[in-house]
C-alpha cells in the first residue's frame, strides 16, 4: 500500500449499510428515527468507529449517505451518491 494504511474493507461493507460486522461492534440509534448514528468497533485491535448522517429512502430501506470514519488521527470521509440494491 502506498500510504501504509490498512482499511477494514471487509468490515465497511457491513458497516457502511449500519450493520455490525463483529458481535462486540456496539451501535448507537437516533431516538426519534431508531436509525444508526455511531457503530464503535475494535477490529485488529484498533477502535474505529462510523458516524451516520443523511438518511434516504431507497427501495424502502432507511440507508444513510454521508459518513464519518475515524481511528485515531485519521479521519475518513464517503458520500455515496447512489446506492444499488440487489434484489
Amino acid at each position: 500500500s502506498i500510504t501504509g494504511l490498512t482499511l477494514p474493507t471487509q468490515a465497511l461493507t457491513f458497516w457502511l449499510k449500519g450493520i455490525p460486522y463483529q458481535e462486540s461492534d456496539n451501535i448507537s440509534y437516533q431516538k426519534t428515527t431508531q436509525l444508526p448514528q455511531t457503530l464503535t468497533s475494535y477490529y485488529n485491535n484498533e477502535l474505529w468507529q462510523v458516524s451516520y448522517a443523511n438518511y434516504q429512502q431507497i427501495d424502502g430501506y432507511s440507508l444513510a449517505t454521508k459518513f464519518s470514519i475515524r481511528k485515531d488521527d485519521l479521519l475518513i470521509k464517503i458520500a455515496v451518491n447512489k446506492w444499488l440494491i440487489n434484489h
